[in-house]
């Protein structure tokens, strides 16, 4: 497993379209890093939230924020 310094310093310097406006690199390098913790806790919500930091409401307003109910179990 990737560990998160390596995916962010990844995401930073790659995954951002060059011309993206700073809010929008933001967004996407923030819904990269929930998405793998949240994959990484195997979907489990408190656990993600945890090492996320945030409250499990705060998760899951991101969660449907950036991937709809896709997510949202």
């Amino acid at each position: 497993i990737m560990s998160v310094n390596k995916i962010l310093e990844h995401d930073l310097f790659f995954s951002v379209e060059e011309g993206t406006e700073i809010h929008q690199g933001l967004n996407q390098l923030e819904s990269k890093y929930i998405k793998y913790v949240y994959e990484l806790a195997r979907f489990n919500q408190v656990r993600a939230a945890r090492l996320l930091g945030m409250s499990r409401g705060t998760l899951r307003t991101k969660l449907k924020e950036y991937f709809g109910d896709y997510y949202i179990l």
